[in-house]
């Protein structure tokens, strides 16, 4: 089974979340890959603006920037993309894939994510949500994922990965 997994990398100060979370979710996504099945093949690969190609690691395909954010509509402090722009470069680089995974770049992965979302497609499942678990902010660096990993954390009310068959994008 072929899988797309992919996110939207932004380079942030010190003074955000993100600046932390994203390395940890860029080696999460290198362990989680590492630990999938034989029978997965897995393309992870980021979609973002040309300012933020600096941030992602070479074991990570860079797909097209994207240009449009909120700021073009309103007066933003951040410079959001629109989900459809996103999603619009990943179906059109994911020909031969039977599957799109998107998430946030705060999203880590657990090692036996893509095994386990695996499972849920072979129960039948063309689209699956997975929401995350928040754990202690005091993890600040890739070097404590296997403390991050050991924490059960709390749950998340939002909705931060989406799983689809590919050909229900259209």
């Amino acid at each position: 089974m072929k899988i797309m997994h992919a996110i939207s990398p932004v380079q942030v100060e010190k003074d955000r979340d993100l600046y932390y979370a994203q390395p940890v979710t860029f080696e999460s996504f290198r362990i989680a890959k590492d630990f999938a099945i034989p029978a997965l093949n897995i393309n992870q690969c980021t979609v973002q603006y040309q300012e933020d190609r600096d941030i992602v690691p070479d074991y990570i395909t860079v797909l097209d920037d994207i240009t449009e954010s909120i700021q073009d509509i309103g007066d933003f402090a951040f410079k959001y993309p629109f989900i459809k722009e996103l999603l619009d470069v990943v179906y059109k680089n994911s020909a031969g894939f039977e599957y799109i995974i998107w998430g946030n770049p705060d999203i880590s992965l657990m090692p036996f994510f893509y095994n386990t979302i695996f499972e849920y497609i072979r129960e039948g499942h063309d689209a699956i949500i997975v929401n995350r678990r928040s754990i202690h902010d005091k993890y600040k660096s890739v070097d404590k994922i296997s403390l991050m990993y050991a924490e059960a954390g709390v749950k998340h009310p939002g909705w931060d990965c989406f799983i689809f068959k590919r050909g229900l994008y259209p």
